[in-house]
């Protein structure tokens, strides 16, 4: 889709996830897959180091993001820090057009804040389904359809 961008003209991608392992492991999975079709993934894991501001980092990728992938866990409410950023995200959907992915890792409650963007199941980890649900992804970063040109 943008391999070939440069790194200013690069669409950059806020990923917000409650930390588990198993969670992270999916978040950074998707953050490589994001990077592989040009997209600059916002991913704690690589982005910060110590001594950095945790806020002021959250608020440099959201200022540079046009989208939002939310992954969904059982435990995500319960992040003061996650819950700010999905709180941050339907915000920014609403007053500038923001994309909001949320992603259903497992089988959880949907914030009620999320309940309306359509949102992309993972939650059987089916690997043969992988690629088919990151295209899903990509197409909702873009706000593309799968409609074929022409059609009405």
């Amino acid at each position: 889709i943008g391999k070939d961008m440069s790194e200013p003209d690069r669409i950059h991608v806020f990923i917000s996830y409650r930390k588990r392992p198993d969670v992270e492991q999916f978040a950074e999975a998707v953050a490589h897959r994001l990077e592989q079709e040009g997209i600059r993934p916002r991913f704690d894991k690589w982005d910060m180091v110590a001594g950095d501001s945790l806020a002021g980092k959250i608020e440099e990728a959201f200022a540079a993001s046009r989208a939002c992938v939310i992954i969904l866990s059982a435990e995500f409410t319960a992040g003061r820090w996650a819950t700010t950023e999905m709180q941050t995200a339907i915000t920014k959907r609403v007053n500038e057009g923001y994309r909001v992915i949320p992603i259903l890792f497992e089988d959880c409650t949907i914030p009620g804040l999320l309940k309306d963007p359509i949102r992309v199941d993972f939650s059987n980890h089916d690997p043969d389904k992988f690629e088919a649900r990151m295209r899903d992804i990509i197409q909702g970063v873009f706000g593309l359809t799968r409609r074929p040109f022409g059609s009405p």
